[in-house]
């Protein structure tokens, strides 16, 4: 069975071929293997108001475009000092992963507060409007400056709870353990799982 996602990230296909590598039914697919046409009509706008709302939002625009089962990701980082700022707004929190963190780490400057949680909420569309959701989180804290050079997006200033090292030092491997995207993703795998075998 071949899943879309709605993404161009390879950061985020990394995530999800880790989880699914033990599942040899499922090929994953992103907008870079769809010709230019359609890559070109894929342009949803992310009106929502809460990540699922988000997460829809996307995967009924790809569904509409490829009419084959797709996952739509919403995900983003909350901070408790900022009333959950940049929440969904993450990805158009600044240009760049490095002037989003920079941002953040300004208004975070004078904080003691620096608790946070990433949530990653997947849309699985597999027929239009049947959406089945699945969400992950993690909670931590914002560090004081950036460290690691791993991951991205946040990953570099996230410490999460009863660890030392932020997301962008832990090896890829831990990170997949703890992130909030690893989590959604594997109860999405086990949804797909249980319902081949049912």
């Amino acid at each position: 069975m071949e899943i879309y996602l709605a993404t161009e990230s390879k950061g985020k296909l990394k995530e999800y071929q880790a989880a699914f590598k033990s599942n040899k039914n499922v090929i994953l697919k992103t907008l870079s293997d769809l010709p230019q046409k359609i890559k070109d009509a894929y342009n949803p706008a992310e009106v929502g108001h809460t990540f699922l709302e988000n997460a829809f939002i996307k995967a009924r625009a790809l569904y509409s475009l490829v009419q084959k089962p797709v996952i739509g990701e919403d995900a983003g980082l909350c901070v408790n000092a900022l009333d959950g700022r940049p929440g969904i707004y993450s990805a158009r929190y600044a240009s760049t992963d490095e002037s989003r963190v920079n941002k953040l780490l300004r208004e975070l400057r004078d904080q003691k507060d620096r608790r946070a949680y990433f949530i990653s909420v997947l849309c699985y569309l597999e027929k239009p409007q049947m959406p089945v959701y699945f969400i992950g989180k993690v909670f931590g804290f914002i560090s004081n400056k950036p460290r690691g050079t791993s991951g991205f997006g946040y990953d570099p200033i996230f410490i999460p709870e009863g660890h030392e090292k932020t997301f962008a030092e832990l090896m890829t491997e831990q990170k997949e353990n703890l992130s909030h995207r690893g989590k959604a993703i594997h109860l999405l795998t086990r949804f797909l799982q249980q319902r081949s075998h049912a």
